[in-house]
C-alpha cells in the first residue's frame, strides 16, 4: 500500500467509515477510491482524474490538498501520464496515417478505373480517323490516275486523228471548267461528325471532380449525439481513434460529441449518463455510482446502437 493510501485509509478507519460511505459522499466510485488507497493511479483515466479525487477524499477527512500535496505529489506525476498520452497520440496517428494511405490507393484506383474508360471510348475515334486518312490517299490516288488516262487517251486521239486536235482541246478545256466533286471535304464532314459524337460521349474533368467529393463527403459525414448528466460523474471519451475527451460533468450539463464511425466511452457514474441521437435514447447503462468502461457506440443504417468491449 502507498504512503498516500495508508494515510487516507487509517483516517477513514479512525472516523469509522466505508469505503461506500466515501463513495457515496464524494460521489468518487467506490473502485477509484480503491486504486487511491493501494496507489494505483494508473488505472484512472488522467492526471486530473487522479488529483481531483485525491483532493475531494482529503476534504471529506477533514483534511486539505496542502496537508497531502508531498504524498500525491511522490506517488502521482503528471509526467507519467504525459508519457502514456504521447504513446497513445503515436498509436492515433499511425492509424490516421494508414486510414490516409488507403484513401490515396483508393483514389488512384478511381482513377485507372476512369482512364480505362476514357481509353475505351477515345480508341474506336482514332481508328475512324486512320480509316478516313488511308481513304482520302486512296481518292487522291484515283484522281491522279484517271487524269493520267485522260492525258493518255488525248494523245493517242491526237495520234490516230491529227484532223480531230481542235475539238479535242475544246473537249479537254470544257472538263476542266466543269466544277468537281470535292470528295475530301466530304470526307472531312463526316470525320468532323465523328469527332463531334465522340465528343458527346467523353467523360469531363467537372464531372470526375465531382464523383471525387462525392465519395470526400460520403468518408466525412458526422453524426452528433448527446450527452445529459444528472449527476456528477468522471468522463473518458474516444472518438475515431482521432481525439481523446477526459472531463468530470456536473448534475444538468449537456454536452455534444460528433463522430464519423465511432466513439468508445468510459463513465464514472454509468446510472447519471443520457446519450442520444435522434430519438435514440440510452440511459441506465450501470448502476449508481458504478463505473462502466469500452461502451462502443456506432450508427446502423441511421440508428444508434453500442456493445461492450471485452478486455
Amino acid at each position: 500500500m502507498s504512503k498516500l493510501g495508508h494515510f487516507l485509509s487509517e483516517k477513514r478507519k479512525e472516523q469509522g467509515k466505508s469505503l461506500k460511505d466515501v463513495s457515496k459522499a464524494t460521489l468518487i466510485s467506490k473502485a477509484a477510491v480503491e486504486a487511491i488507497e493501494s496507489g494505483d493511479f494508473e488505472s484512472l483515466p488522467s492526471y486530473v482524474h487522479c488529483y481531483g479525487f485525491v483532493k475531494k477524499y482529503a476534504e471529506y477527512l477533514g483534511y486539505t490538498y496542502d496537508d497531502v500535496r508531498s504524498l500525491f505529489e511522490a506517488e502521482c506525476k503528471k509526467e507519467d501520464f504525459q508519457t502514456r498520452e504521447i504513446q497513445e497520440l503515436e498509436e492515433e496517428y499511425s492509424a490516421a496515417d494508414g486510414r490516409r494511405k488507403f484513401s490515396v490507393l483508393a483514389a488512384v484506383f478511381l482513377l485507372l478505373i476512369i482512364g480505362g474508360i476514357l481509353a475505351y471510348i477515345f480508341v474506336p475515334s482514332d481508328s475512324a480517323h486512320k480509316e478516313i486518312r488511308l481513304t482520302e490517299g486512296n481518292t487522291t490516288g484515283l484522281v491522279t490516275d484517271n487524269r493520267a488516262s485522260e492525258n493518255s487517251t488525248d494523245l493517242n486521239e491526237s495520234k490516230a486523228f491529227p484532223e480531230d486536235n481542235i475539238s479535242s482541246e475544246k473537249i479537254a478545256a470544257e472538263k476542266e471548267q466543269t466544277p468537281k466533286t470535292d470528295n475530301r471535304s466530304s470526307i472531312t464532314d463526316n470525320a468532323t461528325e465523328s469527332g463531334e459524337k465522340a465528343t458527346d460521349n467523353e467523360i469531363t474533368p467537372y464531372e470526375i471532380t465531382q464523383e471525387l467529393n462525392k465519395e470526400k463527403k460520403a468518408v466525412e459525414k458526422k453524426y452528433d449525439v448527446s450527452l445529459d448528466f444528472s449527476d456528477t460523474c468522471w468522463v473518458h471519451v474516444n472518438i475515431d481513434d482521432e481525439k481523446q475527451l477526459d472531463f468530470i460533468a456536473e448534475g444538468g450539463l449537456t454536452k455534444t460529441i460528433s463522430f464519423s464511425d465511432f466513439f468508445i466511452i468510459d463513465i464514472g457514474n454509468a446510472a447519471a449518463i443520457t446519450i442520444s441521437h435522434n430519438g435514440d435514447i440510452y440511459r441506465n447503462l450501470g448502476g449508481w455510482r458504478e463505473p462502466v468502461k469500452n461502451l462502443r457506440f456506432t450508427m446502423d443504417n441511421g440508428t444508434l446502437k453500442y456493445s461492450k468491449i471485452e478486455n
